[in-house]
């Protein structure tokens, strides 16, 4: 599992104004840039996956404060990954292509 992983930036908002969303710059050209959203300050996590269905990287976001967070992992051989963000019973999905 990677351990390239940090939170690049934090922009808290209302929670009124915030979304659950998730954004993944694509294609990724070397780190993988996701931005998402969380309308509210409850337990959240991201996974990342291979085509395979392997988890390869995850992160408990349960700190995580209402608003956008930029999340970058770095280190990530080239191919197709599924990025799932998860809370409180809701998820979204989303496809990246890390290329070189």
């Amino acid at each position: 599992m990677s351990d390239s992983f940090s939170i690049a930036s934090t922009t808290g908002i209302p929670p009124e104004a915030a979304v659950f969303s998730l954004k993944p710059v694509n294609p990724a050209v070397g780190a993988m840039t996701i931005r998402l959203g969380l309308a509210a300050a409850e337990n959240a996590s991201l996974g990342l996956y291979d085509v395979g269905g392997r988890r390869v990287a995850y992160r408990d976001l349960r700190s995580a404060r209402p608003g956008w967070q930029t999340l970058q992992f770095r280190g990530l051989p080239p191919g197709v990954y599924h990025v799932q963000l998860s809370q409180e019973g809701r998820t979204l999905v989303s496809r990246v292509v890390v290329i070189r």
